[in-house]
């Protein structure tokens, strides 16, 4: 029986998704192919299908009114959700849209959404953080980041899932490293960034290959 699991986010989860000529047309060419390859190798015996459901721009309430289409119709065994990092920077770019002024309430109720309706189909939510690549715990958008990883393991905690910290796993590789190694803008990574992804959700998700 093939093993489904569903990526579900935004930009960094897209990340060049049917892009002419990527050699990677459906998964794009950030963590969900790398994924894709180290569960080809490593778990060969398996019959699974990946599925990259990320879109660019994405903020949470984006995910809830797409999940039953782009997630509970392929009836996945696993969904990995990557959420909140567009939720925040909406609130510092673009202060004049009022929609884009959402509250720390707003955005666990939105994430909780997706996880309850995931749950109530069957389908086992896997949650990782959104990051900010800069240690300075005086940044306001690093505040924010760590506010909202508050409330997603929070969650987790609730409903019993595997939180996966993005955040920390970068946090670590920023202490002997310069962010410019892995990303131009603190949030969206080259190959080397990506890799610290697939290395954070593979920890979490061999068991259950």
């Amino acid at each position: 029986m093939t093993k489904t699991i569903v990526f579900f986010g935004d930009s960094i989860t897209h990340c060049n998704k049917n892009k002419p000529n990527s050699g990677s047309f459906d998964l794009g060419e950030g963590y969900v192919y790398l994924l894709d390859k180290k569960i080809k190798v490593t778990h060969s015996n398996i019959d699974f299908k990946i599925i990259n459901q990320g879109l660019n721009g994405n903020r949470s309430i984006d995910l809830v009114k797409r999940i039953d289409k782009d997630v509970l119709s392929y009836n996945p065994y696993i969904m990995i959700l990557l959420i909140g990092i567009n939720d925040i920077w909406r609130q510092f770019d673009s202060l004049h849209i009022k929609e884009y002024q959402i509250t720390n309430e707003e955005y666990s109720c939105n994430v909780e959404t997706i996880i309850k309706k995931a749950i109530d189909n069957k389908i086992l939510p896997y949650v990782c953080s959104p990051f900010y690549l800069d240690i300075n715990n005086q940044d306001s958008f690093r505040i924010k980041v760590l506010e909202y990883n508050e409330i997603l393991l929070t969650l987790c905690k609730k409903y019993n899932l595997q939180f996966i910290n993005l955040q920390k796993a970068y946090d670590r590789f920023l202490l002997k490293h310069p962010y410019t190694e892995i990303s131009s803008d603190k949030i969206h990574m080259n190959k080397k960034g990506h890799e610290i992804i697939t290395l954070s959700i593979y920890t979490k998700l061999k068991d259950l290959l």
